[in-house]
Order: structure tokens, then sequence, then C-alpha cells
């Protein structure tokens, strides 16, 4: 992590800020058939049964079936499917 990447994180959390604030990856599961990532650096792996994303403080694995890319932008991830479970590495 950069220098000023570490400092800022600091000072979010002696603001008691949100860890989103300091680009914190966020995952939100909804009924374990859509699943929001906030804050993510892009896609390392891509399959139906797995889905890597890149943190920027390392990756999130998503496993399940029949996954899908439901959207993208620059900070979110919309994946669609059946969820069995979400590891963070």
């Amino acid at each position: 992590m950069r220098k000023d990447t570490a400092r800022f994180s600091d000072f979010c959390e002696r603001l008691d800020l949100p860890a989103e604030a300091a680009g914190a990856a966020k995952l939100t599961i909804t009924d374990g058939k859509q699943t929001l990532v906030e804050n993510h650096r892009g896609l390392l792996e891509y399959g139906a049964d797995q889905i890597r994303v890149s943190t920027g403080r390392g990756q999130i694995i998503l496993r399940g079936s029949g996954l899908t890319l439901g959207a993208m932008s620059d900070r979110e991830l919309l994946i669609r499917g059946r969820l069995l479970s979400a590891e963070w590495e």
C-alpha cells in the first residue's frame, strides 16, 4: 500500500469514518443471487464458477454457479448467479 493511502486510511479511521471512505472494497450480497463489489480495481479471473476481483489491498474470490457479469464500472461490479462463497485474500 502506498504511504499516502496508508495515511489517509489512518486519518479516516481516527475520524471513525467507514472504511469505504478510504477506498476499501465493500461487498454486498443480496439473497445469494446478486453481489455488488464497490471500490474494485478490476477482474483477475472470470468464469461461470469462479470470479476473482482485485481490491487494491488484495482480492475477493467469489465461487458459485452460473456467475455472470451484470454490470461493471470503474468503481462498481455487479455479479449475478448463485453465490456459494466469498473469500477475502
